[in-house]
């Protein structure tokens, strides 16, 4: 295994998940060390979202619809 290319890099750079609760949704990881490297932060009145580090690297986006929580 190599090191993690920096960020941002080519091929594939993160993935993405809708979340019901973002703030709960980082809370496990983050109390197990993971890296929550961008947010959580209001990108504008309906999208909140955060980005978590893997552990090989990849940056995991989540984010919180909050004009449609259902």
């Amino acid at each position: 295994m190599t090191p993690a290319p920096l960020f941002p890099c080519y091929g594939l750079e993160h993935t993405g998940f809708t979340v019901k609760y973002l703030d709960a949704a980082i809370a496990a990881p983050h109390a197990k060390g993971a890296d929550v490297a961008v947010g959580p932060s209001a990108r504008d009145a309906n999208t909140y979202l955060a980005f978590i580090r893997s552990p090989d690297g990849m940056m995991v986006e989540l984010v919180e619809n909050r004009r449609n929580p259902g």
